[in-house]
């Protein structure tokens, strides 16, 4: 079974790796300015060496139950951008016709066109002005999972004793 371990674990390492370098072709394929998107490159590998040594280094100090619910409420934000932007691409496709009026204006804060604006919209699924449907979505999806992710002891099933067999009398034969 440790074989096996060892096995699951490259694996996933290889897979994140494999998963990396199509993120990274696609991205310098899809830009006119290579230099920004090597410099993009270097400074994400970069911070990912630095939080990976932060971890090491410091991963006997630090609460784990706070950075994994921590980074387990910026998934649910993610999942919910996927899922709102899964909406806005089903309604592209005519699947989804109803609730299409502007919720409310985000252009503020999803700035289209910026680093600020692109990270919001490729990280979290904010568009600049989400529909009543895409916002539905998103909230109806972050709030009951994050609540879930905050509290996980209150949503935690309690695991009822067993009850005790009475012995028996009769001998077997």
């Amino acid at each position: 079974s440790s074989r096996a371990l060892v096995v699951m674990a490259f694996l996933a390492v290889l897979r994140e790796g494999f998963e990396t370098a199509v993120f990274m072709l696609a991205a310098f394929q899809d830009t006119s300015d290579s230099t920004s998107a090597g410099a993009g490159a270097v400074l994400g590998l970069l911070g990912a060496v630095a939080l990976g040594w932060a971890l090491y280094k410091g991963g006997v100090r630090i609460n784990l139950t706070k950075f994994f619910r921590g980074t387990g409420v910026v998934l649910v934000l993610v999942a919910a951008g996927l899922l709102a932007t899964a909406v806005h691409t089903a309604h592209e496709a005519g699947w989804i016709t109803g609730l299409q009026n502007q919720a409310v204006n985000l252009t503020w804060l999803v700035k289209p066109g910026t680093i600020s604006g692109s990270l919001l919209t490729g990280m979290l699924g904010l568009q600049p002005e989400p529909t009543i449907f895409e916002a539905l979505a998103y909230f109806l999806y972050a709030v009951p999972m994050a609540i879930f992710v905050l509290w996980p002891d209150r949503w935690r099933l309690r695991r009822m004793p067993l009850p005790r067999r009475a012995p028996s009398s009769a001998q077997p034969a």
